[in-house]
Formats: C-alpha cells, sequence, structure tokens
C-alpha cells in the first residue's frame, strides 16, 4: 500500500497540459487532500500523534480551497 505522500506525489508529477489552469488546480487540490486524509489515517492507525488539530486545519483548508476551485470552474463552464 502506498503512503500518503507517495500518492500525492505520484498525482503531482503527473502532467495535466490538457487541463485548464482551474482544472490543473482542482486535481493538485484533491490531490492534497487525499494526501493529508491518508497522514493522519495512518498516524491514527500507528498511534503516532495525539494532536490531529493541526492535521484537520490543513485538511480544512484544501477542501475550502478546493470547493472554491470547483464553484470558480462551474461557473466558466460554456
Amino acid at each position: 500500500m502506498a503512503t500518503s505522500l507517495e500518492i500525492y506525489r505520484e498525482l503531482e508529477q503527473k502532467r495535466y497540459d490538457y487541463l485548464t489552469p482551474a482544472e490543473q488546480k482542482i486535481v493538485r487540490l484533491g490531490a492534497a487532500a487525499v494526501a493529508c486524509q491518508s497522514a493522519m489515517d495512518e498516524h491514527k492507525r500507528l498511534k503516532q500523534m495525539e494532536d490531529y488539530s493541526k492535521m484537520e486545519v490543513m485538511l480544512e483548508s484544501f477542501l475550502s480551497q478546493l470547493e472554491i476551485a470547483i464553484a470558480f470552474r462551474s461557473s466558466i463552464i460554456p
């Protein structure tokens, strides 16, 4: 099973030249949110941390940015 960082790097390194800049941002924010959630799950499973507040704030930030990017993209679809 790939780690969250490996998943993020794999998605980040793919080429998305055929997508618009807004769509590329959506893909990258989604990858960051998936990586953050996976990292939280891994840390919880391994009981490596007790306070997840910083990671939860990061995840919420990624998700809000993702919602904004999707809304922006939806508003410019012809």
